[in-house]
Order: C-alpha cells, then structure tokens, then sequence
C-alpha cells in the first residue's frame, strides 16, 4: 500500500513495494475527552498509498459509542476541507471512512468529534497518503560508468538514495554503499561513487524514492574478447576446411569457461545466461570494398555454423566488416595478413568501439 567500447551492461529490474514504509500502519492514539476520559484508547488504520485516483480508507476504532458523528479531513496539499457525518460509531466496532487524496504525497490531519454519554468527545490523527502509480526507475547504461563510478537513472519520482553491493568473478561481495542522489536534467539522477581498483562484474542496485518506495536492479557487466588462432581460408572462399576446425574447438573451450565464469559471478551455478557469442570478419585492403565485406561477412557465418556444431549453446551473432576496423591501418591495395582476421567476443551487448565502427550483427538461425 500502502540501460562503448569494452563496458556494455545487462539490466534485470525486479520492483518490490517498500516493506516498511508504505504498509498500512495501525496506531494507537490515546483519545482526548472534553469532558470523561476513557479506560480504552482509540485505534486506526489508513490506507498509505493509492493508484491517482483512487480513494484511501481511513478505519477508525471508538472506545466508547458515539453520536452525531462528524469526521473532518484536513490536508497539506488543499484547502478544501473534507467532513463526512455518521449516526454513529459503535463501541470497539471498525468503522472504515473513504476519501480521496490528491496525487502525489500528501498530510493528513483528521479529527473524529461526536457525543457519547460522557459528553462531547473528540480526537485528532495525522497521517501521510501517497497517491502514485508503482515506482517506475529506469536505469541509463550509456551514461552511466562502472569504471568512473557514475549511476544515472531516471524516475517520474524524486528519489532519495541508491543503494549498491558490488560483486567479483566468484560472486564475492567486493564492497557496499549507500549513496546519495542529486538532480540532473530530464527527471534524472545521478548517484556516484568513489572507483576501486577491481571493476566489479555486477551491482545489486536499490533505488529509494523520497517516500520509501524502492526498485532493485541487477547491472552485470560483461565483455571478453576471446583469443584464438584464426581460421585460414583460401583466396575468395569462405568454407571452414576440416583441418580448421581444431582452431574452433579450442575457442569452444573458452565460451564455455566464461559461462561458468559468469554463473560464478552471479553467485548462482544454475543462474540463467543472457550471454551471446559476436563472431566479427575483417579482411585487407586488397581488392573492392563491397566484395571483401560480403566475403567479410560470409566467412563470419561459416565460423558461426562450425561453432554451433561443435556444440556453443549461446546465441550467435555475426557481421563482416570487410576493410573497415583495421587493425593495422594501411593504404588501399596493402596485403596486410594481421588485417584478414576475426573476432570472438563473449558479452551481453553488442561490442562497440573502433574494432566495431558499426551495428548489424545478424543472429545465426
């Protein structure tokens, strides 16, 4: 009630209600009597946070019954004042009362005055509603910086602070924070903090609103470029020869270690793998630009197929690059062997940066 080259994130969002805050609280408050105090006290509950135009329920508990019953409502955010009249409240008996609060967090001061056989008795209750949709917080992976220790979120709501565990390659706590959050342009927050020295693999992040409200996130981040021997293909060709396939299956090895390296990182052996394997096709300079990027391209499917039969499970993706993202970079016409060459990259977003001057990547069916 009450998302560059070598740092590319994963996030996984999973929205809980505040467990302490928001709930409906039952309070006791001592009744003031203008004329007879009472052995019993008053009780009440209210109903801390709504959907925008949804009514609150204010429940109350007289200690003793009361008569001409007058309920007024006073809040921060208008002055209209809200009364509501009853016959009667029972002794000891709930009686729930509806009103509507404006959006957003308002104060409440409520008085329930009537007659009972004492005489006239009144008490007064404060309380806050909250009238808002669930906390919608999204996080910014290109602004944001695991290495420069910058969090950038956006929230229709202000938030208060971030909360932070950062993790290792075994899902060993590397250390936590709780950091504050200043105001940044378009409804976004910026939470910083100080870099250590090992990069940590993931965040468990909790963002906390101003009126307890919280959403978590995982950020992973994951990026490793596998080395290798790469496939040699005859002049014009892209199939993958027999004697080739020894050169694949030592990379193979590799995709599976960094499964295992990040279900440790994880903390989870069992965790599900949201990794892709990015195989990349460059070639020279020699010959048309056109050819050698689909000649690029059709030598990065064959090694895509050759690594899904020797049994990568990960999605695959491929693209050619043909000349563009030398390595060496050279004149037009330049036979340059270390230009004729691929890359495997295991990550949970595209890779990006000079070696990669474009998108595309294809998914291997």
């Amino acid at each position: 009630m009450c998302d560059r080259d070598y740092d590319r994130y994963r996030v996984s969002s999973h929205l809980r209600r505040a467990q302490q805050s928001l709930h409906t609280t039952i309070l006791t408050i001592l009744f003031v009597c203008l004329w007879v105090s009472s052995a019993w006290s008053w009780q009440y509950s209210v109903s801390n946070e709504v959907r925008p135009g949804q009514t609150a329920k204010l429940t109350v508990v007289a200690p003793t019954t009361l008569k001409r019953v007058v309920v007024t409502f006073k809040s921060d955010r208008s002055k209209k004042v809200i009364r509501k009249r009853l016959r009667q409240l029972k002794s000891l008996k709930p009686t729930s009362i509806k009103f509507t609060p404006p959006q957003g967090l308002s104060h409440w001061n409520v008085e329930v005055s009537g007659q009972s056989t004492g005489g006239n008795e009144s008490v007064i209750f404060e309380f806050d509603v909250l009238s808002a949709g669930p906390l919608a917080v999204k996080f910014f992976e290109g602004l944001s910086s695991l290495e420069e220790g910058r969090l950038v979120f956006k929230s229709e709501r202000p938030l208060e602070r971030i909360e932070v565990g950062a993790y290792g390659d075994q899902g060993e706590l590397l250390w936590e924070d709780k950091l504050s959050v200043k105001t940044a342009k378009g409804k976004r927050f910026e939470a910083t903090f100080e870099p250590r020295e090992e990069t940590p693999r993931r965040l468990e992040v909790k963002a906390i609103d101003t009126v307890g409200s919280w959403q978590s996130f995982r950020v992973v981040r994951w990026y490793t470029e596998l080395p290798h021997e790469d496939v040699h293909f005859d002049s014009g060709s892209s199939k993958v020869d027999t004697d080739q396939l020894n050169k694949l299956k030592s990379v193979t090895a590799l995709v599976q270690g960094e499964i295992e390296r990040f279900r440790e990182a994880m903390g989870d052996p069992k965790a599900g793998v949201d990794l892709q394997l990015y195989v990349a096709g460059y070639t020279d300079t020699v010959g048309d630009q056109v050819k050698n990027r689909k000649l690029s391209a059709e030598r990065a499917l064959s090694i895509s197929r050759a690594f899904r039969a020797l049994g990568v499970s990960l999605t695959i993706r491929y693209i050619g690059y043909g000349e563009t993202g030398l390595l060496i970079k050279t004149g037009d016409s330049v036979d340059e062997p270390r230009n004729r060459r691929s890359a495997y990259i295991v990550a949970n977003s595209p890779p990006s940066g000079p070696m990669f001057p474009h998108q595309g990547w294809r998914h291997l069916k």
